[in-house]
């Protein structure tokens, strides 16, 4: 597997592990349901990830995107000061 590949799948890791424990902290609740990060998928330059959610529970789904959507750049901010990288993805 080229040192590449490597790279791009670990950061997506850890860029999953931090979005996932951002979003319990600051966006689940009772009332939305279970919000869960099922995969990041990270370009080869590392300037990009793609995330993936699945929403379980009596909540609206779309609301809850809704708000994740209008917390987009307070959620890139807290990735950037948790993972230290070049660029933010």
């Amino acid at each position: 597997m080229p040192e590449k590949a490597i790279r791009t799948r670990r950061v997506a890791e850890l860029v999953q592990a931090e979005i996932s424990r951002l979003l319990i902290a600051e966006f689940q609740d009772a009332a939305s349901g279970l919000l869960t990060v099922t995969r990041v998928e990270m370009t080869p330059d590392l300037l990009t990830a793609r995330v993936f959610l699945s929403i379980f529970g009596p909540g609206d789904p779309a609301a809850l995107l809704g708000r994740l959507e209008k917390g987009k750049g307070s959620i890139r901010r807290t990735l950037a000061s948790r993972i230290k990288l070049k660029y933010n993805p």
